[in-house]
């Protein structure tokens, strides 16, 4: 009985009216006609009359007792609905998060004590302000939230969030899902290789037993240049114990600092995740021959059970075939597989699909374990499946997931290669796990090496003494005429200089011994002049080697007495130096002994006379010089450093020869779940401390049917919250309401004292983090903001110890609250004379709690706290009980016989409870920020979210419709309206639902003859179905498209199956949405209001199309219903400056990705004219439940002619 029942009495004023005339006529006629009286007669045109007047003011009387009687069946349904408990549901107060502020410099914190209101001021219309009034204590901390990092392990990569999380950037992240690689890197640093100037071919010569593995491996190489990394082409062979890397054309590295160490840098990066490895782990899929595949792997005989089969298959996720792990398959057999005579060992060739190929991984037998193909290192310890072993393999790069037979995954084959022998026994596979793991390099040395290109470089400069001479020229090294100790400076250049790399100097006189004719006279050797080169070694000046290609070594250096290409061998720690004011790289030689002969001069004799002698001077002449490098690596010099980066960590590593070397490039990721990290800069002290998680709602695709299902519970995600400690990760205990980030919600806990700041992911914070254990996310987790020092605060204000009144022994007690309405969880409690009995204290103990009766010490008053109930119907005479009406705040006691009178006593009845709620709570962002009270050390508060929730009375349509659907459901869902009716009653948030029934299922299409060997399987799939049931929940929202939260679908779902069979298979779900956009061209009745016509209507399309306020009537639209275009016409037309709408079409959209190009087939179709075709079933049951929404409509406005 939803409906008003018919009337009692139909008569309206008008009918009494003219009923009432007609009996006056009538009863006031005479019985003699013949007396000529007619009796009373309404006046003839509407004149006034007495009687008329009469019957007036009876017809109204009477039409007021009508109108009540006609109120008897309404009055009466709702007597019934009160007698059986139906009440109307009381306001619900807003709620909203509250971020507290300390103020600026303070030195402690802050505590915002419970029951603090802060109020908004009041909106347009509004005479008072709307009161908050927050619901716990709250430590308002000093410590501030500064890092937020996402360590998503299982891919090996890593997001910081901070922005996002303390909104700075107002957008949402995924709560475990990364969005950078992990660096895993190695730096090798050899100085003054690497830093030596100019372009150089450089050599790394790493000694390693992995040097295949390291190979295989890719590795991007890049060097340092001072503003950042640049990458640099690098060629990489593996040897006999060394891998080889190879640049070319690597200019200077200047020297920057990695980990303390100032030098020039190579660093190797690692191009693959390394996440931490994973072992026990279900198969993906095996098969058996030509079998379809099945899940698990437990108790299967791989190569037939009774015959012997060829091929057994087996596929793992990608979380464990990562390109350069190994892969570990652990075999534990039930019964191992024999071989025996004439058959043979049996041989088992291992392969991994690509594409169409099956590539060779290697091949195992009974007798040998394995020989790997192309550096798998297959290693099989089953000995072909004879005993139990692992069979392990590193995965290949070109191993990709694709379909096999309708699985997809990486796939696996074992067969038995042709002439490869036969089992005697064949084998049974008890368990049968997967898992990978790393094998890591390591490196026992780096050698560098140097090559320069041999091209001739002229000297960049050169000196006589102090004088610069010009080098394009022919010139005098030592002057026009050298003398003891001149001295010739010549630079070399500096792209030339390498630690222990000789030097080739080309050397071409002018006059050489050999140039009689020559413009100047042979250089003069009879002196038998002596030089010595020197070079700067960085303190002083060393004598170095200088002679010429080819002559022995125990050769005076090098005099310019001839032609001469030398070999130089500059001293180590050959540095630049100064001068005659300039800064190169220099060798200076000087003469040191013998002469170029002598200028023309005079010699005293004997008798004192003097005579002349003829000059012989001929010092060396150079025409041209050139440097270049001896060709070929330079000495290998061991690199003294390296560092790892692994996990953000840097370690540097110091070559010691007396200590071998053993470095790891490369580490996996030490953790193995995925983690979301908060960073504090200070510990919070051992005080309780909150924090507010801003759960985003989810995405409209992301709650459907089709993309929830298969989510089962059991899977469901296990998250945990720890802490750093002192000696690692600990637990905390902490009270986390937002269900696995299904929701928003609060998370408590007490600051743990041992609370350590620790350095992760490169940040040395105080961390909290929140893990994932174990178990999947049916929707990928995001946040929008982490609040600390925030709590909740509804719109409610608490009136405590209210005095209530007075008992007087008296039956039937009323009293009256101060304000109204009464929110749920109000507390009465009465004082009584004398305590009540154990058995009455149990009883009360049990129902109101352990505070129920109390005591008061300094004056011995008991107080004890009386239970609220709907109705005395069950209340016996000594029951505590009593009733209250929100609405007026009214509290009702017993009689005596059903429900006890309160005792005699001066203002002994108290009662606290809260008042408030309504619409007029929810409150925009940022709004509720008054302060009613100061609180020390408190700035100010604040919120990033409106405040929701706000509801009004339940209206009484509401509460009539739902009287007999909860007597006909009784707290059980049966029926499909069973299950509608429970689940709109779980949530107020809940504003339509649909409950989604098997297909048709036939129970009589199961039979099939007794003779045939097999039962026909077609409806296999219906028979699974049956004993399903599926609701589809839409919340109350202005948005588009209203989405339901996981946190609701979860409560819903609760709900539901804690009053449905244990057998009912049930999912919770959103809607599917339909999305209609209108294309349509309007024309407008006036030039003036052409220009906002286009908006104007579609605004009102929107309002139109919206799937709960829209629809012709404005309830909202069905299920599975579809606006027509007469709709849409009639209502454009209908817009207030349309003169008419010559052209509209309407496009529908299914969001599905499964179904999409079916659905469009039958978008136009009603359900009903479905229902009558043989159109897919998945089609019609995904069209029952789905809503259209508004999409983006384009709307063409033009004037008529």
């Amino acid at each position: 009985m939803t409906g008003q029942p018919p009337p009692i009495d139909p008569r309206d004023r008008a009918a009494l009216v003219a009923q009432t005339t007609d009996l006056a006529i009538r009863y006031t006629r005479p019985a003699d006609p013949a007396t000529g009286d007619r009796g009373w007669q309404p006046p003839a045109g509407g004149r006034a009359d007495p009687g008329q007047a009469l019957i007036g003011i009876f017809a109204r009387f009477a039409e007021l007792v009508v109108q009540r009687l006609n109120q008897v069946p309404e009055r009466d349904y709702l007597a019934f609905l009160n007698l059986i408990g139906v009440q109307p549901t009381p306001p619900l107060p807003a709620r909203v998060p509250l971020t507290f502020r300390l103020a600026e410099r303070s030195r402690t914190d802050a505590l915002v004590p419970a029951g603090t209101q802060i109020a908004a001021d009041p909106l347009d219309g509004e005479d008072d302000e709307v009161v908050f009034e927050t619901g716990t204590d709250l430590a308002v901390t000093r410590s501030q939230l500064v890092t937020v990092l996402v360590d998503d392990a299982p891919r090996d990569s890593y997001a910081d969030r901070g922005a996002e999380a303390t909104g700075t950037l107002d957008e949402p992240f995924v709560a475990f899902t990364g969005d950078r690689a992990v660096p895993h890197e190695f730096f090798v640093a050899c100085d003054p290789v690497l830093t030596a100037e100019g372009t150089k071919d450089v050599t790394l010569a790493l000694a390693t037993p992995d040097s295949v593995l390291l190979a295989a491996w890719p590795v991007s190489w890049s060097y340092g240049d001072g503003t950042g990394w640049q990458p640099v082409q690098a060629g990489s062979t593996p040897g006999d114990g060394v891998w080889t890397v190879t640049f070319s054309g690597l200019p200077q590295l200047p020297p920057q600092d990695v980990n303390g160490t100032s030098a020039g840098w190579l660093r190797a990066r690692l191009d693959l995740p390394m996440p931490h490895g994973t072992w026990g782990l279900p198969p993906a899929a095996v098969a058996i021959g030509s079998r379809p595949p099945q899940d698990s792997a437990d108790g299967v005989f791989p190569f037939g059970e009774t015959e012997q089969g060829q091929f057994f298959y087996l596929s793992v996720d990608a979380s464990v075939a990562l390109h350069g792990a190994t892969v570990r398959l652990a075999v534990t057999l039930a019964r191992p597989g024999e071989t025996g005579a004439p058959a043979g060992p049996v041989r088992l060739e291992w392969a991994y699909k690509d594409g169409d190929t099956w590539r060779r991984l290697g091949e195992s037998s009974t007798a040998a374990e394995a020989v790997g193909t192309g550096g798998t290192g297959l290693t099989d310890g089953t000995l072909a499946m004879t005993r139990d072993g692992d069979v392990r393999f590193r995965v290949p790069a070109d191993w990709p997931a694709e379909l096999f037979r309708a699985r997809s995954g990486h796939w696996l084959r074992a067969q038995i290669v042709q002439d490869g022998g036969a089992y005697a026994t064949l084998p049974q596979v008890e368990s049968l796990t997967v898992g990978h793991d790393w094998d890591l390099p390591t490196v026992t040395g780096i050698d560098v090496s140097t090559a320069t290109a041999p091209e001739p470089v002229a000297p960049p400069r050169a000196f006589a003494g102090g004088t610069q001479l010009d080098v394009t020229r022919d010139f005098h090294p030592f002057g026009e005429q050298p003398r003891f100790n001149d001295t010739f400076y010549l630079a070399c250049p500096a792209n030339l200089v390498r630690p222990g790399a000789d030097l080739t100097l080309d050397v071409t006189l002018t006059n050489g011994p050999d140039a009689t004719d020559g413009p100047v006279p042979p250089v003069r050797t009879v002196g038998n002049p002596v030089t010595a080169w020197e070079a700067w070694d960085g303190t002083h000046w060393r004598t170095m080697t200088a002679t010429a290609e080819g002559s022995d070594t125990e050769s005076p250096s090098y005099a310019f007495t001839a032609d001469a290409t030398l070999v130089l061998t500059p001293p180590e720690g050959f540095a630049r130096t100064e001068v005659n004011g300039v800064e190169e790289y220099w060798l200076r030689v000087r003469l040191v002994d013998g002469d170029y002969g002598s200028p023309a001069h005079y010699t005293r004799n004997a008798d004192g006379t003097y005579e002349p002698v003829d000059a012989t001077l001929a010092p060396p002449v150079v025409k041209a010089l050139s440097w270049s490098s001896r060709q070929g690596l330079t000495a290998p010099v061991p690199a003294p450093v390296c560092v790892t980066h692994n996990d953000f960590r840097l370690v540097t590593h110091h070559k010691d020869p007396e200590t071998p070397w053993s470095v790891t490039p490369f580490t996996p990721n030490p953790e193995q779940d995925p983690a979301l990290y908060l960073g504090f800069d200070q510990a919070f002290g051992n005080r309780p401390v909150t924090l507010y998680l801003q759960a985003e709602p989810p995405q409209p695709d992301e709650v459907t049917a089709d993309r929830l299902a298969g989510t089962e519970a059991a899977d469901r995600a296990d998250l945990v919250w720890e802490y750093s400690g002192p000696d690692g990760w600990r637990p905390l205990a902490a009270v986390d309401e937002t269900a696995a980030l299904t929701d928003r919600g609060m998370v408590r806990f007490v600051g743990p004292a041992d609370l350590t700041a620790r350095e992760h992911l490169g940040q040395r914070r105080c961390w909290l983090r929140l893990r994932l254990r174990h178990g999947t996310f049916p929707v990928p987790p995001r946040v929008r903001r982490i609040l600390p020092n925030t709590t909740w605060a509804t719109q409610a204000v608490t009136v405590t110890d209210e005095i209530l009144g007075s008992g007087t022994a008296e039956a039937g007690r009323r009293l009256t609250t101060a304000q109204s309405p009464v929110l749920p969880g109000q507390r009465l409690v009465v004082r009584e004379p004398e305590r009540p009995s154990a058995a009455e204290e149990a009883v009360l103990t049990e129902t109101e709690g352990v505070d129920a009766v109390t005591v008061v010490e300094d004056t011995g008053d008991v107080w004890v706290r009386w239970h609220a109930v709907t109705d005395f119907h069950r209340s016996g005479p000594g029951d505590r009980h009593y009733t209250v009406d929100p609405r007026t705040g009214e509290i009702a006691f017993g009689d005596g016989r059903a429900g006890r009178v309160p005792p005699a006593g001066q203002n002994n009845i108290r009662v606290t409870y809260r008042t408030g709620g309504g619409e007029q709570g929810n409150r925009a962002a940022g709004t509720v920020v008054t302060l009613k009270s100061a609180i020390p050390s408190i700035d100010s508060v604040t919120h990033h979210e409106p405040a929701s929730g706000g509801s009004g009375w339940e209206p009484l349509e509401r509460v009539r419709a739902r009287g007999p659907r909860s007597l006909r459901h009784r707290d059980r869902a049966v029926t499909a309206a069973d299950f509608e009716d429970l689940a709109f009653e779980s949530s107020a948030e809940v504003a339509r639902v649909r409950a989604v029934l098997p297909g048709r299922f036939d129970p009589f299409a199961l039979w099939f003859d007794p003779a045939t060997e097999q039962p026909r399987d077609e409806h296999t799939e219906a028979e699974a179905d049956a004993g399903d049931v599926g609701i589809v929940v839409v919340p109350h929202s202005g948005a588009s498209r209203p989405i339901p939260g996981l946190g609701l679908l979860r409560r819903v779902e609760e709900y539901l199956r804690d009053r449905c069979g244990p057998t009912t298979g049930l999912w919770v779900a959103g809607p599917e949405w339909i999305e209609v956009t209108v294309t349509a061209t309007v024309v407008a009745s006036s030039p003036d209001t052409a220009g906002l016509l286009g908006g104007r209507v579609e605004q009102i399309l929107e309002r139109f199309l919206h799937p709960l306020t829209g629809g012709p009537d404005g309830t909202g639209w069905a299920f599975g219903r579809k606006p027509h275009r007469s709709d849409l016409y009639a209502l454009i037309g209908a817009v207030d400056g349309v003169d008419h709408v010559p052209a509209l079409t309407v496009t529908t959209v299914a969001h599905s990705d499964e179904l999409g190009e079916r659905l469009e087939a039958v978008l136009g179709r009603s359900l009903a004219e479905l229902a009558s075709e043989p159109v897919a079933e998945d089609l019609t049951r995904w069209l029952e439940r789905a809503l259209v929404y508004s999409g983006a409509h384009r709307i063409t406005v033009t004037l008529g002619e």
